[in-house]
């Protein structure tokens, strides 16, 4: 009895901590829903992925405290010093501005430190020196990047696809404020002349290292999330701060979102899943798929009904270029990750990631796709653009559907008569 006694004592114990723990967390985050928020990837993602490269860990550089210390990556920490240095070194008095850093990181590490309470770092870690290196670092090679300075790094082919890679990680991120207050004792301090031009702004020294992630056509796109003004800010309900890089990335390349759309979004429910035409199967039954020419959103694709012609009637599904290359797979993944653990956060690339998912099942749907347009295939296979679906379909399940208007529509004009002929091309593949 004294045995039970002790166990259930024990257990009312951990019950009550645990308790305390989630009601802070829950008040915390309730209270303050866009503070900014450092996550690590849900393990069912690795768990789902076995089979492929680790698409969630850094391979050159580690930056924040979740992979610092790793034996691989210890060799840039020494570089990432250097690179401080020498953003000190741009300033008027780089001695003062190495204090001033110092202690704005150290006054500031209360603050960081709950951008990681969901990770449950140790108390020993030192944040403010972690943030003061690698926040530094970043905005050393971004400033060079920007400018067009001789750079290592960025003049390394290999070097600077496996840099851009690491720092696009959901588990790669430290906080934007940190990267804005750093920028702003730094490079705004940076002597007029100094300067070839005018002074940038860190969203203009990001976007310009990550120029043309979506591809050529998307490159040169204005952000619509990145507005100044307050009425901007008041239009739309998505335009808030940046957590990290990641999300004004995410942030950039996402649609504009306003009151209209934004009640447009599908409702919570397993509708997706319950659409399986792929790409050959919906020409079968009359769906003809198309590029979207000259479009400056990616996301928005298009369906249109022709006219019918006996029992005969075309449609039209226009879908924006989707360009494939090697960055193309960590970059959605950790975008998809991001969006399942920010449940704030319109889940536009888990729609798309889905829809794509959908639509490729063989290699003859992604030849079909390549033939209009809608894929553009850099990896140098059909092969690998199957692969990347195919592991991607386990993770793309989105929240809530952005395309379920369209989705509906769809799914009307393929009526049953029609998946007759869907069912008898499934057994008949094209050669």
């Amino acid at each position: 009895m004294a045995m039970e006694d002790e166990l259930s004592n024990s257990i009312t114990i951990m019950m009550d901590d645990s308790r305390e723990k989630t009601d802070d967390l829950n008040q915390f985050w309730w209270s303050e829903p866009w503070y900014p928020v450092m996550h690590r990837v849900q393990d069912v993602f690795r768990r789902q992925n076995k089979e492929s490269e680790d698409v969630y860990s850094p391979i050159t550089v580690s930056i924040g405290p979740l992979h610092r210390g790793k034996k691989h990556l210890l060799a840039t920490e020494a570089v990432k010093v250097s690179y401080m240095h020498l953003l000190f070194e741009r300033t008027r008095a780089s001695q003062e501005t190495q204090r001033n850093c110092a202690a704005d990181m150290s006054i500031r590490e209360d603050d960081i430190r709950k951008c990681f309470r969901e990770v449950q770092l140790d108390d020993n870690v030192s944040l403010a020196e972690i943030m003061l290196i690698d926040g530094c670092f970043l905005i050393e090679l971004l400033y060079r990047n920007y400018v067009k300075e001789p750079d290592p790094i960025l003049w390394n082919p290999f070097k600077c696809y496996a840099v851009h890679r690491d720092l696009l990680l959901l588990e790669n991120q430290i906080p934007f404020f940190v990267l804005e207050e750093l920028f702003c004792l730094t490079v705004e301090c940076i002597p007029k002349y100094k300067h070839k031009g005018s002074i940038p702004t860190l969203t203009e020294c990001i976007l310009s290292f990550f120029e043309g992630m979506m591809g050529p056509e998307n490159a040169k796109r204005e952000c619509k999330g990145m507005m100044d003004s307050e009425n901007a800010k008041a239009e739309c309900k998505y335009e808030r701060p940046p957590h990290h890089i990641l999300h004004l990335l995410h942030m950039h390349y996402s649609p504009y979102v306003n009151e209209d759309n934004w009640n447009a979004w599908g409702p919570r429910n397993n509708e997706v899943a319950e659409f399986k035409f792929s790409a050959t199967q919906l020409d079968i039954v009359g769906v003809n798929l198309k590029e979207v020419v000259n479009s400056q959103n990616r996301f928005d694709l298009k369906f249109s009904v022709g006219p019918r012609f006996w029992l005969l009637q075309r449609s039209q599904l226009e879908i924006p270029p989707f360009y494939i290359d090697e960055s193309t797979e960590p970059f959605l993944r950790n975008l998809i990750a991001f969006e399942q653990c920010s449940p704030c956060l319109p889940n536009i690339f888990t729609s798309h990631a889905s829809l794509m998912c959908i639509l490729i099942h063989t290699k003859d749907d992604v030849e079909l796709l390549e033939e209009a347009g809608i894929i553009r295939n850099s990896l140098g296979s059909r092969e690998a653009v199957l692969h990347i679906f195919k592991d991607m379909r386990k993770n793309a399940v989105p929240r809530n559907f952005f395309y379920n208007q369209l989705w509906t529509e769809l799914k009307e004009f393929c009526t049953p008569s029609r998946t007759f002929y869907t069912m008898f091309s499934y057994h008949h593949p094209r050669n």
